[in-house]
């Protein structure tokens, strides 16, 4: 008799393809979990416990219809998740995991790893296309933890940190801990520095300052920009009641803290900023980017070259924030051949222009932000 493909009839009756209720499926990753040996040191995101009798997985096949299947979960990071399954899945194959939190989201991804544990159990590795902000899915003591980052090279941070303290001494210790990253570091001691720095572009701002005086900086920080903020607190008591009190923190590191613990809190919060405000960003400059693509056709129409180069440059900027790549690449190679050129006529003008114009009508990505 031939077996049913998983995911068909045969398993829509169970809660998921191993038919693990609740209890059963806590005994299995309680086992699993003793026989896991230190995670890796390859691994650069923290796996976080996410147990669940069953999370939505649609598998993608060119050609053939999605197939969706029922499968208990084990853990979660910011860059994939683990699920367990009674049949070998294909590495490679590339799907959608439907993920329960305060709001249903479907993310997508690929199978990168699927190993046999036990009798019909396999574990599948999935990795997310783009990393998620573990917060929306996370219960309440996740979000108080410092870092979902498992391995940090100081080397590896990229951005603008903008650190608020009043204290000289704190400042230069700060300093001195990422003089030699290639973090860009600017101190304030006043919250009039503060806004400038913030107004001039960042990635991410640090307050080490009273839980009453943040609560304003937040403030101030949020009117200018949508960006990661974390605090620094004294106490573990004292981090929870700033978490919990100060809306719009990204986390909060507690001292003292050693240069480590330092280093990976600040990576975080560029992580975070990446993931977390990524959307908002791109639909901000999105919208800059269509009013700039009206202008540009009525500049080509009326042959104003300057005017042409100019917008290129604006919807290069707008595009490279928001990460539309293909938009940017097209805006830069336009406003190159503009700078260039001598004189050009209506019909040359709209023939440098034509890429661009054409990304700007047809890119899927950015006009769905």
């Amino acid at each position: 008799m031939a077996s049913t493909p998983p995911g068909s009839s045969r398993f829509s009756s169970r809660v998921n393809s191993l038919g693990l209720a609740a209890s059963a499926l806590d005994t299995v990753l309680d086992a699993l979990d003793q026989k896991t040996v230190a995670a890796s040191r390859r691994r650069s995101f923290v796996r976080w416990p996410f147990r669940k009798e069953s999370v939505q997985l649609a598998l993608i096949r060119k050609g053939q219809p999605d197939q969706l299947l029922a499968l208990a979960c084990r853990n979660i990071s910011s860059q994939g998740i683990s699920l367990l399954h009674c049949a070998y899945l294909q590495p490679g194959c590339l799907c959608g995991v439907l993920l329960p939190g305060k709001e249903k989201r479907v993310v997508s991804g690929k199978v990168v790893r699927c190993e046999h544990r036990t009798g019909m159990m396999h574990e599948i590795g999935i990795q997310f296309s783009e990393p998620i902000d573990l917060r929306e899915f996370a219960p309440i003591t996740l979000q108080l933890k410092p870092s979902t980052l498992e391995r940090v090279d100081a080397n590896s941070l990229r951005g603008v940190l903008v650190h608020y303290c009043e204290s000289r001494d704190e400042r230069t210790a700060m300093r001195e801990r990422f003089r030699a990253t290639p973090l860009l570091l600017r101190s304030v001691a006043d919250e009039t520095a503060l806004v400038n720095q913030v107004t001039l572009g960042c990635d991410a701002v640090l307050l080490d300052a009273s839980r009453d005086r943040v609560k304003e900086l937040v403030k101030l920080v949020r009117r200018e920009a949508h960006i990661a903020i974390g605090g620094v607190a004294l106490t573990n008591v004292e981090a929870r009641m700033l978490q919990l009190s100060v809306g719009g923190l990204a986390g909060v590191v507690v001292r003292p803290f050693t240069a480590e613990t330092m280093t990976r809190f600040v990576a975080e919060l560029l992580h975070t900023n990446r993931v977390a405000f990524k959307s908002s960003s791109a639909k901000k400059n999105a919208d800059t980017i269509r009013a700039q693509r009206g202008e540009l056709e009525k500049a080509v129409v009326a042959g104003d070259a300057r005017k042409c180069e100019m917008l290129c440059q604006a919807i290069e900027t707008a595009a490279t924030e928001a990460g539309f790549d293909d938009i940017g690449f097209a805006a830069a190679h336009a406003k190159a051949h503009l700078h260039r050129a001598g004189p050009l006529s209506k019909e040359q003008l709209a023939v440098i222009a034509a890429a661009l114009i054409s990304q700007l009508n047809t890119g899927e990505k950015w006009h769905a932000a």
